[in-house]
């Protein structure tokens, strides 16, 4: 009889520790899958930054072309002259907006996959709480035979 309510009772409190270590192995996986997307998104942030600044380097080659061309054939000051280089600042304008709705995409992701990570955690959390639940409601009986007569 003691034997058994001990055997049950150390495998009551296994399975009290195991959820702990459950619950503690899903704040671990949160806190890195968090910091794996900030990392992702910085980069994100990052090459972002880097193609707009291409984009306005190639405007500014393609500009002083256009000037350089124009001011070859005596038209520089020309409305001809004038377009191209329009045309040109305005296509930069187009690819950096491009550039900008692309970066903003991927932070609406990232921000989804955080959301997404989280839930998995609570949900870990919340079957590790159960688990003790269960522990406790499974040895229920046990542990009114093993402790009554401690406190009787």
């Amino acid at each position: 009889m003691v034997f058994s309510a001990l055997a049950g009772v150390a495998a009551a409190v296994a399975g009290i520790a195991g959820t702990a270590v459950n619950y503690m192995g899903a704040q671990k996986a949160q806190k890195g899958a968090e910091r794996a997307e900030k990392i992702r998104e910085s980069q994100m942030n990052y090459e972002a930054e880097r193609e707009r600044r291409g984009v306005i380097r190639q405007a500014l080659v393609a500009r002083a072309s256009t000037l350089s061309n124009a001011t070859a054939q005596n038209a520089a000051s020309g409305s001809g002259a004038q377009a191209g280089m329009g045309n040109v600042v305005s296509s930069a304008g187009d690819n950096i907006g491009a550039v900008n709705a692309g970066q903003q995409f991927g932070q609406q992701m990232f921000a989804a996959n955080r959301m997404i990570s989280r839930g998995q955690t609570m949900q870990s959390i919340g079957s590790a709480v159960q688990g003790i639940g269960s522990t406790i409601s499974n040895n229920y009986e046990m542990f009114q035979r093993t402790f009554r007569p401690a406190f009787s």
